[in-house]
């Protein structure tokens, strides 16, 4: 993850790694492995020495956030991996929390609703 210290390098790397992120997680595949990256990511996000990285959140939220809460949401409540999926969002809000929550309300209202059942 040293390299994910580098802004540039998070540029590069960040729109492959959420895509890959959002593939496994979409097809239930290597759960544990796809939240320990997920953890990892935020955690250099959250350092004060990475520098910006407000633009690498909103990639992740863009990319990350719907399906990170469809892959909580279809867990058994038993399930060990729901505390290591729902954890990396922590520092994340954390660090961006009025950033975070503004833009969650932009995503999920651009979004369109479903119709009622």
């Amino acid at each position: 993850m040293t390299t994910l210290l580098c802004s540039e390098c998070r540029d590069i790397l960040l729109p492959m790694m959420t895509d890959q992120l959002k593939h496994h997680l979409e097809k239930q595949e290597e759960l544990e492995a796809c939240c320990q990256l997920l953890s990892n990511i935020l955690e250099v996000l959250y350092r004060k020495d990475v520098g910006p990285t407000q633009r690498h959140v909103q990639i992740i939220m863009e990319k990350l956030l719907r399906t990170v809460n469809r892959t909580v949401i279809s867990m058994g409540r038993d399930s060990e991996l729901i505390f290591k999926v729902a954890s990396p969002r922590r520092p994340a809000h954390d660090c961006h929390g009025d950033f975070q929550n503004d833009f969650c309300i932009e995503v999920y209202a651009s979004r369109p609703k479903s119709p009622p059942k």
